[in-house]
């Protein structure tokens, strides 16, 4: 289940003594709400994943549409303009072990590029670049799980009220709601530190919640690399 915008309001909230919004304003905790979504994107890319067709440019080098901030995995090739077959599953590869196996790769005139992708390799260092094996002649589509940048959190009426946030689903699940809560909680007291020196101290109390919460999952978890090993197919 999705984490819901009412419920991190609501907690958060009731952490500064402020049930009725008259210190915090909602509009602007909901701005703060979208930050924390979005630091954990940073942290852990994988808990805005959501699955995309990739429309394949010439050559083996592609990026990531703007919406999309992560490249996470490779699925499968989309052979069909219709998306109603799926083709040739995908298998996720080291771009040095592809490369010292196939070092001419890039270059078409000694491995044709093709409309079908056998391997993608991946480089954490630059989130949005995915590399295909062979190079694809534009015609190539994929399947692919993508971390996607949130949008803001906004409501057509009734900003101030916290009834509008109930229908708005947030697109991380609902173990970060606490997460969530806290660095709402951590945005609001920074705002007060220049008029309460307790403010700042509980601000970074928050902050440090927020993010040993974050830390924890992702040391636990490797998935911002999705590279095994290279086998020729």
């Amino acid at each position: 289940m999705k984490a819901n915008a009412r419920q991190v309001l609501d907690r958060a909230r009731r952490i500064i003594h402020d049930e009725e919004s008259t210190r915090w304003w909602l509009p602007e905790l909901a701005q703060w709400l979208t930050d924390g979504v979005r630091q954990i994107g940073m942290a852990r890319p994988e808990a805005l994943a959501v699955g995309a067709t990739l429309n394949l440019v010439q050559g083996t080098r592609q990026e990531l549409p703007g919406e999309y901030f992560h490249f996470l995995r490779a699925v499968h090739n989309i052979p069909d303009a219709t998306k109603a077959i799926t083709g040739r599953a995908i298998r996720m590869v080291k771009k040095e072990q592809l490369e010292e196996q196939e070092p001419h790769w890039h270059d078409p005139t000694i491995r044709p590029f093709k409309s079908e992708v056998r391997h993608v390799a991946f480089d954490p260092g630059t989130p949005r670049v995915y590399w295909c094996y062979p190079g694809n002649n534009g015609l190539g589509q994929i399947h692919a799980e993508v971390a996607q940048d949130p949008t803001e959190i906004v409501v057509q009426a009734d900003a101030d009220l916290i009834d509008s946030y109930d229908a708005i689903t947030l697109p991380v699940d609902g173990i970060y709601t606490s997460a969530l809560a806290d660095f709402v909680v951590y945005r609001a007291f920074s705002k007060d530190a220049h008029m309460a020196p307790a403010s700042a101290q509980r601000a970074q109390v928050h902050l440090a919640a927020f993010q040993a919460a974050i830390g924890l999952r992702t040391a636990a978890s490797d998935t911002e690399n999705p590279n095994t090993p290279f086998m020729r197919g």
